[in-house]
């Protein structure tokens, strides 16, 4: 099982053949300026050469596959994260801790793979994540959460890393955005 994750552009497809889309709503990004165009998330048909998909791309687009851990479910939001390591050692306590908050805010990872494989452009990512929520309040509660605020210092001293709430399709919720926004001021003023 694979997910593909396309930076859309004006050009790049809506549906792609042999992928069944999960996820092409509206983004906010809870850490560093996201790089790879708004993202669309697909379930890899099985049996589809990884090569094959390569051919749907257009130029100027940043595409990856990642090996899948579980089918998407009903969720409404998913946290989508890209890293690249810095100290996969020191990582390796955040990766063996943060399941557990996950599941506290009714997460279930879809993809937790160290082995991306490039399908387009320049920006590949060491590392990715697709974590499926019930809905955006969820996904960003868990984010802004006192129990993830250990395991979050952790990640962001051990890889550098993007991160953003995606909505399955059409626009974030206004409460959840809400929550990024003043989460995000208290951030840039140092109140957290």
């Amino acid at each position: 099982m694979h997910y593909l994750a396309i930076g859309r552009t004006d050009r790049s497809p809506r549906e792609l053949a042999h992928c069944r889309t999960i996820a092409d709503g509206e983004i906010i990004s809870l850490e560093q300026p996201w790089i790879f165009g708004a993202p669309l998330i697909a379930r890899v048909d099985d049996g589809i050469r990884i090569e094959d998909l390569a051919t749907q791309v257009p130029a100027g687009c940043n595409a990856f596959v990642v090996e899948g851990l579980a089918e998407p479910g009903a969720g409404e939001a998913f946290v989508f994260g890209a890293h690249t390591m810095r100290d996969l050692q020191h990582f390796r306590a955040y990766a063996d801790l943060v399941p557990d908050v996950v599941a506290k805010f009714g997460g279930r990872f879809l993809a937790r793979a160290s082995k991306v494989t490039p399908i387009a452009g320049n920006v590949v990512p060491d590392r990715v994540v697709i974590t499926e929520y019930p809905s955006a309040d969820h996904a960003v509660a868990y984010y802004v959460s006192e129990a993830y605020a250990p395991l979050l210092k952790l990640r962001l001293a051990t890889a550098n890393t993007r991160l953003v709430v995606l909505a399955r399709s059409g626009p974030l919720p206004d409460t959840a955005r809400k929550v990024a926004e003043n989460y995000l001021r208290s951030r840039r003023s140092g109140s957290r």
